[in-house]
Order: structure tokens, then C-alpha cells, then sequence
């Protein structure tokens, strides 16, 4: 895998973490090391409860829902931000996959769900473009240690040394 690659990789997984942090979400591990399906990991706390949420209708809830997707969509617009020509549609796949089940689960129709999801790509952006240094310091120091703790990634989060 090429240098460049691995930056994409780095990125992708930043932007998942940097939105974690943004919505409140922990994020005990974030990884670059290859596994069986995937080329890297941002392990976080589970948002949604409960088998069916659909059923639940509360604020709550949708905003769950919300910001399951916004963290979903989160890693292809930072690999995407970082350099538009290493994003393949596969590189998202499963991303996108889960932003459209929340999306399918928040709104009654098809039509509602995909303005839902063009209107949470737009924030996730600029909220992206906004927390942009954060991410860069992420990826460039997943680049160098490959997987990061929560401890870690508060301290590259909050640009402090971390505890010796």
C-alpha cells in the first residue's frame, strides 16, 4: 500500500473520530492497522439503542439517529477534503450504508430520506472544514502510531502532550 494511501486511510478514520468528539460520542480506539473487511476502524460507543428506533419518535432519538449518520458520512468527506482523487465509491460503502438506514428509519419516504441525508452531508462538511487542523493532527499521528486510544485522541484533540 502507497504512502499516499495510507493518508487517505488515516483521514477517513480522523474525520469518523473528530465527529465522535464533536457530538460527545467516546472513541476508545482508532486504527489504521488492515483487518478482514476493512483498512482501518474508529471503534466508538454505540448511539443507537434498542432493536427497532424507528418506533421510538422522539427528539431523542432522531437526534441519535443524526448523529449516527453525521459520524458515518464523516470519514469519506475528510478523506475527500484531504485529496478529492484517493475517494472511491467503495471506500464508503459501509458508511454510506449505515447513513441510509438512519436516514430510511428517521423520514416517511424515500424522497424525505435522501433530502435528509444531501442536507447532512452539507453540515457534516462544514463542520468538517471547521475542525479541519483537529483531524489533520489526528491522521498525521495515526500515520506514525497506526492505533490510537481515547486517551491519545483527546490529547491530539486538544493539541496537549500526552502523559508520560
Amino acid at each position: 500500500m502507497t504512502n499516499n494511501a495510507k493518508l487517505a486511510i488515516a483521514y477517513h478514520e480522523a474525520g469518523h473520530a473528530v465527529i465522535c468528539w464533536r457530538f460527545g460520542v467516546r472513541v476508545p480506539k482508532l486504527t489504521i492497522v488492515p483487518a478482514a473487511n476493512s483498512t482501518g476502524f474508529c471503534h466508538h460507543e454505540k448511539i443507537i439503542r434498542g432493536r427497532y428506533p424507528e418506533a421510538d419518535t422522539s427528539n431523542r432519538t432522531r437526534l441519535r439517529m443524526e448523529k449516527c449518520a453525521a459520524i458515518a458520512l464523516a470519514g469519506a468527506i475528510a478523506q475527500q477534503l484531504y485529496k478529492p482523487r484517493s475517494f472511491r465509491n467503495y471506500h464508503g460503502s459501509a458508511d454510506y450504508g449505515v447513513a441510509a438506514e438512519m436516514a430510511l428509519r428517521t423520514n416517511e419516504t424515500e424522497r424525505a430520506a435522501k433530502a435528509w441525508l444531501r442536507w447532512l452531508e452539507v453540515t457534516t462538511q462544514d463542520q468538517r472544514r471547521e475542525f479541519w487542523a483537529i483531524v489533520d493532527r489526528v491522521a498525521q499521528k495515526l500515520i506514525e502510531v497506526k492505533t490510537l486510544d481515547a486517551e491519545q485522541i483527546r490529547c491530539i484533540i486538544f493539541n496537549v502532550r500526552e502523559p508520560v
